[in-house]
């Protein structure tokens, strides 16, 4: 063990002041841009508040009566539930992520005081850190992902206390066994765990830290069974049926994430952490090289990177724990290790800190002029079925029926979808659910609309707007029958809707 500071307290408030600077500057830019509106930058938040909702009412699903498993976390819509009905539980998921950023920023430094770094330098290195590693960007997304991440650090964190005094700390069984529960992708790091209990010659132990990662997602794959659903959560399915997951296997889901940033830093981390197999320290810290190195490799053959950099957070900010954790020690010197910590920390933040500065304000704006203002028409002025391809914010807090053409909510869409239906396959759905109104992305689902569709017009966004699907959304009457009716209602929405969003309709000079 490297020699240690009395007290690790210094470096990890140092972390924890600089995840709530870093959160306080980029929610402020973020209400600049929305205009004072608190907005989260991606719609799938929604779609968790709406089956929370559905949870309280008795229901796994988005929509009264029809199961659904719009979501990848088992657990996360069981954690927004208890707000469900009251003006506060748009911000539960809030909550949830600030107390996940702030435990992550905890645990993160820990690790460097166990590390070895002290001094002035360290202290940097602790209040960049949350910002660098985007520990704070996953925070304002409001997702599940903080949460995940917050448990992989404490679980490589339970895995030095555990190589240190030989203890098992009792908490690192809750972290095998939520994390997959939070993330499937989890379960590569909790069988990672296991396998080094295996390792130690602890076969009952290694069994038992095995069956308490899988065993809860085996009962949430039969619970889904016994609803009629397929196995796998509808997001998994409907990108498997959209191409975002490579159908060809590990070799090429991996060449695909190595041709992304972060799957580099992913890679290069993982390496790292293989090759301090050569140094004594390393050799002695085998368990922290395995938890490092395994769960990356898995999340580059198996997992997704991208899309407001939720999906590798977790990955990142264990990579780079692991990688402080192994060299620091080996260079014997707290001002070298401080400078390469101090390294690795910049040249990660080179590409998420510019990327999040741009993206989450940008996002933000564009989930309040686009996805909100759907919503609101949708609750305010149609209050009738509708379909859609963004699902959350129109479904939450919404008593009619949403017909989700992307096959979230909707395992009939799924498997409509997986058959690579012909042109115009949604129209038979529209008539089947009562739906006189679908908004969607042309570029999207434009092959889907029915025939006798009529355009009504386009929701147009001004600027860039992030990570947003597309700045142009496509109102259709889906039968002639329908079309006065919407037609008046869009002419008293259209002067509501705020600066940058704009309703032009079918018709009009520039359409």
């Amino acid at each position: 063990m490297p020699e240690l500071i009395a007290n690790p307290r210094p470096v990890c408030i140092a972390a924890l002041v600089g995840a709530a600077l870093g959160f306080a500057i980029l929610a402020a830019l973020m209400l600049t841009a929305t205009g004072g509106v608190a907005e989260y930058p991606l719609d799938d938040v929604y779609i968790h508040l709406a089956m929370s909702e559905q949870l309280m009412q008795g229901n796994y699903g988005v929509n009264r009566g029809e199961f659904a498993s719009a979501g990848s976390s088992p657990l996360y819509a069981v954690l927004l539930a208890p707000l469900s009905g009251t003006g506060l539980h748009a911000w539960l998921p809030l909550f949830w992520n600030l107390a996940a950023l702030a435990l992550s920023a905890w645990v993160f430094g820990l690790i460097l005081w166990r590390a070895g770094l002290s001094g002035p330098t360290s202290m940097v290195v602790a209040a960049l850190a949350p910002l660098c590693l985007n520990m704070v960007g996953l925070a304002t997304a409001g997702m599940e992902h903080t949460l995940h991440m917050a448990v992989a650090l404490c679980t490589l964190w339970g895995v030095v206390r555990w190589r240190d005094t030989g203890l098992l700390p009792r908490w690192i069984w809750l972290c095998i066994g939520i994390a997959p529960l939070l993330r499937p992708e989890a379960l590569a790091l909790s069988l990672t765990v296991a396998l080094v209990a295996g390792l130690r010659q602890e076969p009952l132990r290694a069994v038992a830290m095995a069956g308490v990662a899988t065993v809860p997602l085996a009962l949430f794959a039969l619970f889904l069974k016994a609803l009629g659903l397929p196995a796998l959560p509808s997001s998994v399915t409907t990108k498997l049926a959209s191409g975002e997951l490579s159908t060809g296997g590990p070799l090429a889901q991996f060449t695909a994430n190595l041709e992304r940033t972060p799957g580099l830093f992913l890679f290069a981390m993982a390496v790292l952490a293989l090759t301090a197999l050569a140094t004594r320290q390393g050799r002695w810290m085998w368990p922290v090289i395995l938890v490092t190195a395994l769960p990356l490799f898995a999340h580059l053959a198996a997992g997704q990177i991208g899309w407001y950099y939720r999906y590798e957070g977790y990955a990142i900010t264990l990579g780079a724990a692991g990688v402080i954790l192994l060299w620091v020690p080996v260079l014997a010197n707290s001002i070298r290790g401080a400078a390469v910590s101090m390294a690795l920390v910049a040249v990660v933040g080179s590409f998420y800190v510019v990327g999040i500065l741009r993206n989450a304000p940008a996002s933000s704006r564009g989930i309040y002029l686009q996805q909100a203002q759907m919503a609101r028409f949708v609750k305010e002025y149609l209050r009738a079925p509708v379909a859609i391809n963004d699902l959350g914010h129109v479904a939450f807090g919404n008593p009619d029926y949403v017909l989700d053409l992307v096959g979230l909510a909707n395992a009939e869409v799924v498997r409509i979808r997986q058959g690579n239906p012909g042109p115009g396959w949604a129209g038979p759905l529209t008539r089947v659910h009562n739906t006189d109104l679908a908004m969607i992305y042309d570029h999207w689902l434009g092959y889907a609309k029915g025939s006798e569709w009529v355009p009504l017009g386009t929701l147009n966004l001004s600027g860039y707007q992030g990570v947003l699907g597309g700045s142009s959304v496509s109102f259709y009457a889906t039968s002639a029958p329908a079309v006065d009716r919407l037609n008046a209602l869009l002419l008293d929405f259209a002067p509501t809707l705020p600066a940058g969003a704009t309703f032009t309709f079918a018709g009009q000079a520039g359409t």
